[in-house]
């Protein structure tokens, strides 16, 4: 019966990844830009054993790319990169060998016509890659509701994850930073839940969440305080957890000294942040703006608020819960020290989407918590919640599959010279 059930899992688990990433396949646009240099270095990584892009002609001459001892490299850092060696390993022979895929390919891209490579068709790559993170990311986060909730109701804050959050309209649509992030943040998080039946698994958190340092640097948060949480509440656990994530962190470390001859990127510098005169627009404008605000694009993720109440007003809450508080607020106050707070040409708020696995953690906890809610307060919560959840869909929906939105970004006029057309309610990004 045991290993009956095994594998009925295993088929639960391989039908949900299936799904949601058929799904960003079928509807998601590509939307790379920045983004691209992080295929190319996984590309270089691969051909020439090194993560400098001297061999891409125009290099030279994109403002992403900086010249580092006579050698240029993406500013952005390696960790987005290094997750995406494996699948341009396979991708680039693939196209070598089977010309049926190339044709394929080449059918949906007309323009190009010389031959197909992961180089010229970055674009598409990138979303294949990006996608198939975002839905092992889901998988992933279907365990941790799962945890918690019975099966039927474990899918709900899976799908309000997958598809009514930056998720899917952002992170599955290209290679930025922030698909790898939610994965490693999401696998730690996982781990450090199941390591209350299963203390072994605790040290093994030290490896996404050190890796998500390499991939963002604005994880230290999240690194630095689920640290102390082990210290604190797993300190038989915190020997190994540190030297799993010390070696992570010395590769990198020593990764930086081989390139830039110090232990961080011009990316980690901490003056890249707090120098922004208008924080406090920033801080509101991270949430509520209707350009950029979180609970703007996502809706349903003020349930997530209503999570963190019951859980004080039920006096549920556990250690784990209060450090992944502290997290998101910190990011929140980290992220809108930063000047360019709003993060350019994107759809909705980029920069806050690293917080979503914990932000839907506290809808699973609010769904978990509601039952015990007097009849007409669960009514008249459940029926906000369907709707929240259905205009959040929609929205990140059209985020997903319409190029008129990110167009809003230029027209009227250009967002990074305009910022004040965050705060137009009249010409709102997802309804263009």
């Amino acid at each position: 019966m045991d290993r009956q059930k095994r594998w009925c899992n295993w088929v639960l688990l391989t039908a949900l990844f299936l799904s949601v990433w058929g799904a960003y396949l079928i509807t998601n646009i590509a939307t790379s830009g920045d983004s691209r240099w992080s295929l190319l270095t996984a590309l270089s990584i691969i051909k020439e054993f090194n993560t400098d892009l001297n061999e891409f002609a125009d290099a030279g001459n994109n403002p992403i790319v900086e010249r580092i001892g006579g050698n240029f490299y993406a500013i952005f850092p390696i960790g987005a990169s290094i997750i995406a060696v494996p699948f341009v390993a396979i991708i680039d022979p693939v196209l070598t060998k089977f010309p049926i895929i190339e044709q394929f390919l080449r059918n949906r891209s007309p323009t190009i016509k010389e031959k197909l490579t992961v180089a010229n068709f970055y674009y598409g790559f990138e979303m294949l890659i990006a996608s198939f993170l975002i839905a092992l990311t889901t998988v992933v986060f279907f365990l941790i509701a799962r945890n918690r909730l019975s099966l039927t109701m474990a899918l709900v804050p899976t799908f309000i994850f997958a598809f009514c959050t930056s998720a899917w309209s952002i992170a599955a649509t290209a290679l930025w930073q922030h698909g790898p992030s939610m994965l490693m943040l999401t696998l730690a998080l996982y781990l450090l839940i199941q390591g209350r039946s299963n203390p072994r698994l605790i040290c093994l958190a030290g490896l996404p969440l050190a890796f998500s340092y390499v991939v963002r640097p604005t994880n230290a948060v999240s690194l630095f305080f689920l640290s102390i949480y082990i210290v604190v509440h797993h300190r038989r656990q915190a020997p190994l957890y540190f030297v799993l994530a010390g070696i992570l962190l010395s590769a990198f470390l020593a990764y930086n000294l081989s390139v830039y001859g110090a232990p961080l990127s011009p990316y980690y510098a901490p003056n890249r942040l707090g120098h922004n005169t208008a924080f406090w627009e920033a801080l509101a404008g991270n949430v509520i703006s209707p350009g950029r605000g979180l609970f703007i694009f996502s809706p349903v993720l003020l349930f997530s608020v209503l999570g963190v109440i019951l859980l004080f007003k039920n006096r549920a809450a556990t250690p784990l819960d209060c450090y992944l508080m502290v997290i998101v607020v910190l990011h929140w106050l980290i992220i809108s020290t930063f000047p360019h707070w709003w993060g350019g040409k994107s759809f909705g708020p980029r920069f806050l989407s690293d917080m979503l696995p914990f932000l839907c953690y506290f809808i699973v906890r609010y769904l978990e918590l509601a039952p015990a809610l007097g009849r007409g307060h669960r009514l008249a919560l459940h029926t906000a919640f369907l709707v929240c959840l259905a205009i959040s869909f929609t929205i990140h929906f059209r985020g997903a599959t319409r190029m008129a939105a990110w167009g809003w970004h230029e027209t009227p006029l250009n967002l990074d010279r305009h910022p004040e057309r965050l705060w137009d309610w009249r010409d709102l990004q997802f309804l263009r």
